[in-house]
């Protein structure tokens, strides 16, 4: 998921499925900002999955987390 795609209700999507697996996104408004990949960044740590750089979400990680693109 790259900047083209990162539109906000994906990532408030992304949140939300964070939020629900006790990841601090930070609030659930949409904004890949820095508090929501460093949550991101801590969930794929633990689930043994590639760490992404800012503003990129690799498709193993939404699939885990359960979003829906």
């Amino acid at each position: 998921l790259c900047g083209n795609n990162a539109k906000p209700p994906i990532i408030e999507k992304i949140q939300r499925s964070l939020k629900s697996k006790n990841y601090d996104p930070g609030r659930t408004d949409g904004q890949l900002d820095q508090k929501t990949m460093d949550a991101l960044n801590k969930y794929q740590k633990d689930n043994n999955l590639k760490e992404d750089k800012e503003g990129l979400i690799n498709l193993d990680t939404i699939k885990s987390l359960g979003v829906q693109l």
